[in-house]
């Protein structure tokens, strides 16, 4: 039998609705729920010789036999558009708060002991869930000359030689006044690159000129994705009012936003369309040998700036700030980004620990540098097969979306849209089988890479039978004239 939210899901995907219902629920019983997130001061907890400051997440139950306030929340949280409300983020000043637990020589202990005195004001039992970290005096006051390391080294070196080498290659490029220059010394050049980065972007192969308009929603979309991640930033921040993004999750608007992760998919058909068509309109036989050239310049174009953020996130993005969330966000993250960056350097970190992320987004370039390398076997493999390749891209793609269809029945995957709510995004999916089992993974877009290399063979079957696009459109002003 479906589940719940598969029904869901099929509802809105027939019926078109887009229409959000919230639970009903006053202010006034709003106001009974404990504070959702509270944080101390942190910089007069750990100015104290004593100080000592955690941050971490209480799962709350009621010390009443029966509780109308607790049962609403639990009611309550059950809307995916809400926070979960029996989950408390707190981050105390152990020290100031609870003078008279100096004596509890663990901190988590310390603080959850804490915590529990905090609740039983209000009749309720705390336990910690997640501890995202405690911190000293000495801690936070030690020297940062103390936290680095030969990682940090290794990383100032190769940003020093990279502006070495851009320092020589523009001094070269304007010294040298005839044509004969050292390309791979002019390539550092900022005077030969600035037209290129500024500049229009040269004609290429007219047959394409119809995915033009796809480069332009390819702009677009990315202006949507930092646009969104952007805003995912504050479902992690302690908010003092939780209840607006609550209620902003809830309007029709946010749908897009909720469910647009997907049309990042759009990408993976352009990538494996382009690379398909470059290799069936190759003057030359094909064979498996151009494969690693075309892969090592995809890598080389990607892995520069990539590797460079991956290490700057492994070794100085936690040093450059303090705070409570800062060490709670950041600090955790870079320690994953340690963990994981040879993962990140080979692009296999959506298999690595999936459900540990450094910066998020990158599960992207991996998928699509594993699907962009499956495309082009597939397409070396058909090219022995030309007549047939439609047929079998065509199976494949049936077989692959099936596949998929039976994977999230069975382990109970959920569609992007249903795990977008503001508790997903607080936690960023960790732990959620739905996003790294099968969203980040390469087999949830085999499909759509199939649909990018069909239509490069399409693509070139038409062209083969002398089929002109432009001899087909249909004139829309005449329509509507008629």
């Amino acid at each position: 039998m479906l589940n719940e939210d598969v029904l869901r899901w099929l509802v809105i995907v027939v019926t078109g609705s887009s229409v959000v219902s919230a639970m009903d629920i006053t202010y006034a019983q709003h106001a009974q729920f404990p504070k959702l997130f509270h944080l101390d001061n942190y910089e007069d907890c750990l100015g104290a010789a004593d100080g000592l400051y955690c941050v971490g997440t209480f799962h709350v139950r009621t010390m009443k036999e029966r509780d109308p306030t607790y049962e609403l929340m639990k009611e309550y949280s059950l809307d995916r558009h809400n926070f979960n409300r029996t989950l408390i983020h707190r981050g105390y000043c152990v020290s100031s708060r609870c003078p008279s637990l100096s004596h509890v020589h663990d901190a988590s202990k310390r603080f959850e002991r804490c915590a529990a005195l905090q609740a039983k004001r209000r009749s309720m039992r705390a336990m910690l869930t997640e501890l995202s970290y405690c911190r000293t005096h000495a801690e936070e006051h030690a020297p940062n000359i103390d936290a680095i390391g030969m990682p940090h080294v290794v990383f100032l070196c190769v940003v020093f030689a990279i502006f070495v080498l851009n320092a020589i290659g523009t001094v070269y490029d304007v010294m040298k006044k005839d044509e004969k220059k050292i390309k791979w010394l002019t390539n550092w050049s900022v005077v030969s690159n600035w037209p290129q980065l500024v500049g229009p972007y040269p004609a290429g192969d007219p047959r394409l000129a119809a995915i033009l308009p796809l480069e332009g929603g390819r702009v677009f979309l990315i202006m949507m994705v930092v646009f969104t991640h952007s805003g995912c930033i504050h479902h992690r921040l302690y908010m003092e009012n939780p209840k607006y993004i609550e209620e902003m999750s809830h309007h029709w608007l946010m749908m897009p936003l909720q469910n647009g992760t997907s049309a990042v998919q759009l990408f993976i058909i352009l990538s494996s369309f382009l690379l398909a068509h470059s290799l069936l309109s190759s003057h030359q036989p094909l064979s498996f040998r151009v494969l690693p050239r075309l892969v090592a310049k995809r890598l080389l174009r990607l892995m520069p700036v990539y590797l460079l953020v991956i290490g700057f996130g492994a070794t100085w993005w936690p040093l450059l700030r303090t705070g409570p969330l800062w060490h709670a966000a950041v600090d955790a993250e870079s320690h994953v980004c340690r963990r994981k960056f040879w993962a990140h350097f080979f692009f296999v970190h959506n298999f690595v620990e999936p459900e540990k992320h450094c910066f998020v987004q990158t599960w992207f370039l991996a998928v699509d540098t594993q699907l962009y390398i499956l495309a082009g076997i597939i397409t070396l493999c058909l090219s022995r097969v030309r007549r047939i390749a439609l047929p079998l891209l065509g199976g494949a793609f049936i077989i692959t979306v099936l596949l998929n269809a039976t994977l999230a029945y069975i382990n109970h995957w959920k569609p992007v849209m249903f795990m977008s709510g503001p508790e997903h995004l607080r936690s960023m999916f960790q732990g959620d089988p739905s996003f790294h089992s099968f969203y980040i993974s390469p087999l949830g877009s085999v499909p759509t890479m199939l649909v990018g290399v069909f239509l490069a063979h399409l693509l070139r079957e038409l062209n083969e039978k002398g089929f002109k696009a432009y001899e087909h459109k249909v004139n829309i002003r005449q329509l509507y004239n008629a």
